[in-house]
């Protein structure tokens, strides 16, 4: 099986010891401590589990620095997304080597060990994540609304779940599940959105080519509007348990923020997916883009430039649509119809419908997906 990023074995920053001892830890460095929200708690498990190896911690000045000028860490190597842990202003004076890490209970789930405060020019790190300094863009928006004081240090957390937890396997279970499975490779599909056709359409092309797909939504922090993560999962196991074959498919859930940083984010995307065991990941059009920030292709540009740190084989796809002369889904590749013979197909286009209270047309999204979703009460995210 392919190996993790840039490691032999993944990274695993939960404690090994028992929960009596940890508490006495907590309690000796207590004296400083930072409390989470549930975005920084995420990307804390995200970062214990292994999902973001060979990071085990948040970034330290120089490997932000680093990063930014050489597209490489101090430690040596590329990570096209830096893992940032913004502080208020004035824990940055505290000279303490141990920051605790406490939820919203105000109960520890963790330590941050060689610790560094600091601050950075957010116009800087923006840049380079974003590709601009764009305060309607959603990503920017919120980083920005954290401030520009940092803490790095190494990670050790309590492993614990959260409710969106069953829809989730680890990197450690995907990868067990795809040896049980006996699969040589592996397919990673990313989505932000419910199962629509052309979504379909570039899963069934791996499951003609390859062993396996893991099927793989975001389900933690995304804008308002985008669709709510229970209603992604529950809309997808239906998918997959009445129209795939399940000796082929994973469902998981990957429970992470997006950052909505296009062709950054598609390449810290696919590192997840090597970390899960994929062997290739699927990137298609505008991949994590948002509100025409990005070219409709500059995430597969990006790869060309990358490769070279990476394992994981990328697919890179045309963007399906359904074609009135084709009768079917298709892409420019192998459609010969000029533009207003499609019909884009995209969760954006299909939100809109659902928000009119129409029907999306069956030959963009099956009429038995849309009445699996119109069983929820909710169906989008709401952050007012």
């Amino acid at each position: 099986m392919i190996k993790p990023y840039g490691s032999n074995k993944l990274v695993n920053c939960y404690f090994n010891r028992d929960f009596t001892d940890i508490s006495e830890e907590f309690e000796v460095k207590s004296t400083s401590s930072l409390k989470c929200d549930d975005d920084v708690i995420i990307e804390c498990n995200r970062i214990a589990d292994g999902s973001l190896t060979p990071v085990d911690g948040f970034f330290h000045e120089n490997d932000l620095e680093s990063l930014i000028i050489n597209n490489k860490t101090e430690k040596g190597y590329y990570f096209p997304v830096p893992i940032l842990l913004q502080v208020p202003k004035t824990l940055t004076r505290s000279r303490l080597h141990t920051l605790v890490l406490k939820d919203s209970n105000n109960t520890p789930f963790g330590i941050l060990d060689d610790v560094s405060f600091y601050e950075y020019d957010t116009t800087k790190i923006c840049d380079f994540i974003f590709g601009n300094y764009d305060k309607h863009h959603p990503g920017v928006i919120k980083f920005l609304s954290k401030g520009n004081f940092f803490a790095g240090g190494k990670l050790q957390i309590i492993q614990k779940d959260s409710p969106l937890s069953r829809y989730c396997l680890s990197p450690k279970e995907s990868r067990g599940e795809i040896t049980k499975r006996k699969w040589k490779t592996c397919v990673g599909f990313q989505t932000r959105n419910i199962p629509h056709r052309s979504h379909e359409y570039l899963q069934r092309i791996a499951l003609e080519y390859f062993d396996g797909l893991l099927i793989h939504p975001i389900i933690g922090w995304k804008k308002n509007e985008d669709y709510r993560p229970e209603v992604i999962m529950d809309v997808y196991k239906y998918l997959v348990d009445s129209y795939y074959p399940k000796r082929k498919v994973m469902l998981s859930g990957l429970e992470f923020q997006m950052r909505y940083a296009g062709p950054k984010e598609a390449v810290l995307h696919s590192i997840i997916r090597q970390n899960f065991g994929c062997s290739h990941f699927i990137v298609g059009r505008d991949h994590a883009g948002v509100n025409n920030y990005y070219g409709k292709y500059d995430a597969h540009l990006i790869f060309n430039s990358v490769k070279k740190f990476i394992d994981i084989t990328i697919l890179k796809f045309k963007g399906p649509y359904y074609c009135k002369k084709c009768k079917c889904i298709t892409t420019e590749n192998t459609c010969g119809h000029d533009a207003r013979h499609h019909i884009e197909i995209s969760g954006t286009n299909i939100r809109n419908y659902l928000l009119s209270s129409d029907y999306p047309p069956s030959t963009i999204i099956r009429k038995d997906v849309t009445e699996k979703i119109l069983e929820f009460d909710k169906i989008f995210i709401s952050n007012t």
